[in-house]
């Protein structure tokens, strides 16, 4: 009894963490002017959005109605700003693409969506405990244009980007694949949300 009266105290700790982190997240976001939700189908730039290198793949992905799992950050005027697609296989949310509109300098949008997204599902589900995709994008995206020498410095930022945060990353097949933990998604977005003044409860 005592074991189980532990382990059930531990999980309400947990999905209150996950709660309070989200409902910041949210809190952030509209004081910064953005919403963030579930994608509703409105019609997006994918090229403007997410350059020529991943738009063909993350349009598939996003006109799919079977399970599919997709998040947005809109702006006041409801452009979407960010977006993030991705799938739930074996208790793992997988093949995450995400993108970023250039004119969002003020944060991270991408990097803000994983990890609401993953503290959501584990919220639900406390077997979810990890959200993993490929590095197939670059900072900032690529264009048709750019050099080959240019490319490599965008592809290169993107994987120091993924060092930076602590992410697992694994060469499968010749392809980098990222993994993000729940622990490491915890402790990134309270770094993001300290550095913004954003841990503060409303009142």
């Amino acid at each position: 009894y005592i074991l189980y009266y532990m382990s059930k105290s531990k999980l309400s700790k947990e999905i209150s963490q996950n709660l309070v982190l989200t409902r910041r997240i949210e809190d952030f976001l509209i004081s910064k002017n953005y919403l963030i939700s579930e994608y509703d189908n409105r019609k997006i730039n994918l090229k403007i959005l997410c350059g020529d290198a991943v738009s063909e793949t993350i349009g598939d992905m996003l006109y799919e109605d079977d399970g599919t799992i997709k998040y947005m950050i809109t702006n006041y005027k409801g452009e979407v700003m960010t977006i993030l697609v991705g799938y739930l296989e074996d208790d793992c949310i997988e093949d995450i693409y995400r993108c970023k509109d250039s004119r969002m300098k003020d944060m991270n949008g991408g990097e803000i969506l994983l990890c609401y997204v993953l503290l959501k599902y584990n919220t639900i589900d406390k077997n979810i405990k990890s959200i993993k995709g490929g590095v197939a994008g670059a900072i900032p995206p690529i264009k048709k244009s750019d050099s080959a020498s240019v490319i490599k410095q965008k592809k290169d930022r993107l994987i120091k980007y993924h060092v930076d945060r602590n992410a697992i990353l694994e060469n499968v097949n010749g392809n980098i694949m990222f993994t993000y933990t729940l622990s490491n998604v915890i402790t990134n977005i309270k770094k993001i949300l300290r550095n913004k003044n954003a841990l503060t409860p409303s009142k």
